[in-house]
């Protein structure tokens, strides 16, 4: 696992790449959950690119609230990955390791 290059333009600029690599010119995109963001962000980057772009299942920052991150029981059970994905250096990793059957 690369330790940068997960933010989504870094994403969406990998994406070009292989559209390049594969000969599309133009192209249509679909993004749902965290792929909603590297679809946003290759739309407004790359706007030349994308014919069409239908997003979904996501936050787009700065226009919709962030989900708090105590939340109660039920949601917790949903959401509890947002913040574990997001926990810096390898402790996600090392806390999974050998046990991701689980």
């Amino acid at each position: 696992k690369p330790q940068n290059g997960y933010d989504s333009s870094t994403q969406a600029n990998d994406l070009i790449a292989l559209m390049d690599a594969l000969g599309h010119k133009r192209f249509a995109m679909i993004g749902f959950d965290t792929g909603m963001g590297i679809g946003y962000a290759l739309a407004a980057d790359h706007p030349d690119r994308v014919e069409r772009l239908v997003v979904g299942e996501g936050i787009i920052a700065g226009v919709t609230p962030s989900p708090p991150l105590i939340v109660p029981g039920p949601l917790n059970k949903r959401l509890w990955h947002i913040a574990f994905n997001r926990l810096d250096g390898d402790v996600n990793e090392r806390l999974v390791r050998g046990r991701e059957d689980i």
